[in-house]
């Protein structure tokens, strides 16, 4: 087992005793000592652990918060103690790790192998389908890199993605009403959907698609009063 994956185990481990046995946060060193020492004495890298577990637990409110909405039918206390920690250490690598040392891929495949390893026999996929979720909001990132040549790339040969959003409101009895949306972070947001990337419509307009997408995302039948504005960026 590799020393990064073994330490990734054993902080899985130390967390899932301090969730299940509600141990203080002060006491929570104590745990991974003695973890270290039963399970990998002198072959782990232990400051990339300490880091690793106070950035899981300091960040807890917050992953757990994206699991819940990545997962809306499982409720955080339903998920079994596992599955609900690997979640949480994959989520925090997945989001707040430096991509240079923990790419996005890496992250959600470390978890997987915890959750098949530790988890139970739907666990995986379970794991598996939550950071999928979060990685496609976050947008893939990595999906598409080849090495140093992607990185030299010219921008004409990146592939054009179109979206389009909408400040979708109402006004009655002099009060205005916004239709806002949440993310999967929890966040309220605008209405918006990529336009153009079903082929039997690649050809529609902006206010075509954004006004299906608004459909789609709200149920709601919008009509579109002016351009408030655009904006275009190149991400490699």
């Amino acid at each position: 087992m590799a020393n990064r994956h073994l330490s990734r185990s054993i902080v899985l481990q130390t967390i899932f005793e301090w969730d299940l046995n509600a141990i203080d946060r002060k006491d929570i060193i104590a745990v991974l000592d003695r973890n270290i020492e039963e399970f990998a004495p002198n072959k782990t890298d232990r400051p990339f652990m300490e880091r690793l577990l106070d950035g899981v637990l300091g960040k807890q409110t917050e992953l757990d918060l994206v699991i819940e909405k990545a997962a809306p039918e499982w409720p955080i206390d339903r998920i079994s103690p596992v599955d609900r920690n690997i979640l949480r250490l994959g989520l925090f690598e997945l989001l707040f790790a430096d991509r240079a040392q923990v790419p996005a891929k890496v992250a959600i495949n470390e978890a997987i192998e915890l959750a098949k390893t530790f988890g139970g026999e739907s666990s995986g996929r379970f794991v598996n389908g939550v950071l999928g979720a979060v990685y496609k909001e976050l947008g893939e990132p990595g999906k598409d890199e080849q090495g140093k040549k992607a990185a030299k790339q010219k921008y004409t040969d990146l592939p054009l993605q179109r979206l389009g959003g909408a400040v979708v409101y109402a006004k009655h009895d002099g009060q205005y009403y916004l239709a806002l949306v949440h993310d999967v972070f929890g966040h309220w947001t605008l209405s918006k959907g990529k336009i153009g990337d079903n082929p039997e419509i690649a050809n529609e307009t902006v206010e075509e698609g954004t006004t299906r997408e608004v459909k789609e995302e709200i149920g709601l039948d919008i009509v579109i009063e002016e351009k408030i504005g655009e904006n275009e960026y190149v991400a490699s």
